[in-house]
């Protein structure tokens, strides 16, 4: 029998959990990571932290499952959606912690983008204009961390969500990818193209070559090569965490809502 590795990597834990073919949970592994906040309204996380976590909840759920890497047919991601990270694509070291979700420094970022109109995006990206998205968090990094925006120019830093830092992390600098659910929550994905948003980028003087590329949520993310714990194992869906609980408990098995 194969079974199914799933890795929701949430606000304030990560959790690996084997599903049998019936979507039945075989085994699971969870761990918390710290939560900063340097000032009033900020929120960050370590990225490297998160990784190492998601790494060892993986490894946990197989071992307890007394599973062999050959029993493990493939590797569904679900994630926190608007956390935005910056990291070295040569190095793989991030630039700053990840800028969390309900962090609100960039307020002031989001006045100034919004003139005339905090709207302006919502034809292009069905979302109004705003610190919970990944946009004025990924501004705020290019104009506050030192040298960030010369090395994105020269195509040396680049951006993701945490699925996109996990699946690069991952395949070992193979794959910069994310799915259009997490696209669509960063006020630069055009929903009518599925690509990002040109007139947004440059408006926002935003690399194009920083950004991940767009793939379907469901279909090859590329193969884990960085862990031997986990070598080989295909990444093979990727979603947003509200859209994966919708669609898991939906489309694969209702009674999986038991277990979230």
């Amino acid at each position: 029998m194969s079974y199914i590795l799933s890795l929701d990597q949430g606000t304030s834990s990560s959790r690996a959990i084997i599903f049998d073919k019936d979507g039945r949970v075989i085994s699971n592994s969870q761990i918390e990571h710290k939560q900063y906040f340097p000032q009033s309204g900020y929120v960050e996380h370590d990225p490297e932290e998160i990784y190492d976590n998601c790494v060892n909840c993986m490894k946990n759920s197989i071992e307890k499952a007394g599973l062999k890497l050959s029993d493990v047919s493939a590797l569904g991601i679900t994630n926190q959606r608007e956390t935005t990270i910056v990291w070295n694509k040569l190095t793989g070291k991030p630039y700053h912690n990840a800028i969390v979700w309900n962090d609100i420094r960039t307020t002031d970022i989001c006045r100034r983008i919004s003139l005339p109109d905090k709207n302006k995006y919502r034809s292009i990206t069905g979302l109004p204009i705003s610190s919970y998205f990944s946009l004025s968090k990924l501004i705020y990094l290019l104009e506050t961390v030192p040298g960030l925006k010369e090395e994105a120019d020269r195509g040396i830093a680049i951006f993701g969500t945490i699925d996109s830092y996990l699946i690069w992390k991952l395949t070992n600098g193979q794959a910069h990818k994310t799915d259009v659910t997490n696209a669509s929550r960063t006020l630069i994905m055009n929903l009518s193209s599925l690509n990002w948003d040109m007139d947004i980028l440059n408006e926002c003087n935003i690399p194009k070559s920083m950004l991940p590329e767009i793939c379907p949520s469901i279909g090859p993310f590329g193969n884990i090569q960085s862990e031997d714990c986990l070598l080989g194992i295909p990444i093979m869906a990727v979603l947003g965490y509200i859209n994966t609980f919708k669609y898991v408990t939906t489309y694969i098995n209702p009674s999986i809502t038991l277990f979230f």
